[in-house]
């Protein structure tokens, strides 16, 4: 052992490949201090979002004027667009379904892609 202190204290390296305490050491150190790191990431995360949750602020709400000039503009677009969708809508042309083969001597009947209003009973629909 006094061989051993004497050589090191001569300024030779050390030989050996394997230092288990040190390495163990270097290794721990290095876990505490990334466990430390994140505790306090997470304290100080979890510190600004509860004190930010129970600051209350200042909230100020800002009254809505009507204004009727407005509303009648908007009014007037939104009608015009219905009836430009309703004339559209009226424009649909009936397309025959693609129906198999039949042994029967009928002809395929056109199918409208027009929903069917629904009726009351008792109530009688004009046809057109």
């Amino acid at each position: 052992m006094a061989h051993h202190i004497v050589r090191r204290g001569e300024g030779y390296p050390d030989r050996r490949i394997m230092h288990p305490a040190r390495d163990w050491l270097i290794g721990l150190t290095g876990a505490a201090f990334l466990f430390l790191c994140a505790s306090a990431g997470a304290g100080y995360l979890f510190w600004s979002k509860s004190n930010a949750a129970t600051t209350a602020s200042e909230v100020t709400i800002d009254s809505v004027k009507y204004d009727p000039k407005l509303i009648e503009r908007v009014l007037t677009n939104y009608r015009a667009r219905q009836a430009q969708y309703e004339s559209l809508q009226e424009n649909i042309i009936s397309v025959p379904a693609v129906l198999p083969q039949a042994t029967s001597t009928e002809q395929a009947k056109p199918v409208s892609t027009r929903p069917e209003p629904p009726v009351a009973k008792g109530v009688q629909v004009k046809v057109e």
